[in-house]
């Protein structure tokens, strides 16, 4: 019997093995295809997509999201390149904001909106910042192609990204949130990495949390947490409180309080300090 079971075992471990190495192996290549693929091409979201289908669709959850963080890296990197090439774009592209132009109705061609069609229809879209376009992520690429196949927890945190880049966070050195939206994003992150500590993507996870941190307790150039007379505004007040009383025992409610604090008994070069000491110790980045 010793002799049965152990052959048994040994078996057991040489297909467990094999399995292992057989799904590695699958992630490598499609890695190496990934390469193969042009990055400066917004149609090649579509295309690693597709393969990513052919390759993961009956693999292990695990085995799924390894692989959608490739595909994660592959889709940024596009975003990046598409980026660089429409700051070279000598293409009005802003008038597809605005109705009027020079008191005329905007005439947009066809090329133009069959462009932003094909970028929609593989994960981006044109948007406006501070007076000029830019290409962003559209995430609903991500839902139609992928919700279906990955682990139910990146379902949870590529629904949250979708929201955040659909709602924005800040333009032109102003919130284009309120401080209460931004600390329910804060807590958000922060419960969602201590239901999941090992979540793959968890270096991004606290990335976002670090720079949406560092955001609600430095404000920004045009939507100031003290008015001119160093009172705190109240839509920062609700933030805090928001956190403080309604979060008290989380991780943010200890950094926000003293912070908040300082700020009430008007001591303004302590929770300078304070940002300063957080900066130092990477509990905020920006």
């Amino acid at each position: 019997m010793k002799f049965i079971f152990n052959k048994t075992m040994y078996i057991f471990f040489i297909l467990i093995f094999s399995t292992v190495s057989a799904q590695n192996l699958k992630i490598k290549n499609y890695e190496t295809y990934l390469k193969t693929l042009d990055p400066t091409k917004y149609y090649s979201t579509s295309i690693a997509a597709k393969k990513y289908k052919e390759l993961f669709s009956s693999e292990s959850i695990s085995v799924k999201d390894n692989a959608f963080v490739l595909f994660e890296k592959f889709y940024d990197n596009i975003g990046k390149k598409l980026n660089d090439l429409h700051d070279s774009d000598n293409t009005d592209y802003l008038v597809l904001f605005y109705d009027t132009k020079n008191g005329e109705k905007v005439q947009i061609n066809d090329l133009m909106l069959n462009y932003r069609n094909d970028l929609i229809n593989n994960g981006f879209n044109i948007a406006i910042s501070e007076g000029r376009t830019w290409i962003k992520q559209d995430r609903d690429f991500i839902s139609k192609n992928f919700y279906t196949v990955i682990s139910p927890n990146m379902k949870k945190y590529c629904s949250y990204l979708n929201l955040v880049i659909k709602e924005e966070t800040e333009d032109d050195g102003r919130l284009t949130i309120t401080p209460t939206r931004l600390a329910e994003r804060i807590i958000w992150l922060e419960n969602f990495s201590n239901l999941y500590p090992n979540f793959i993507q968890k270096n991004k996870c606290n990335s976002h949390y670090k720079y949406f941190l560092y955001l609600l307790l430095n404000g920004t150039d045009h939507s100031s947490i003290l008015n001119e007379n160093d009172i705190i505004n109240q839509n920062f007040i609700e933030a805090y409180n928001y956190i403080i009383l309604e979060h008290s025992k989380s991780k943010t409610a200890k950094i926000v309080s003293p912070f908040y604090q300082y700020l009430k008994d008007k001591k303004k070069s302590r929770a300078s300090e304070l940002i300063e000491k957080y900066k130092n110790e990477g509990v905020i980045e920006y």
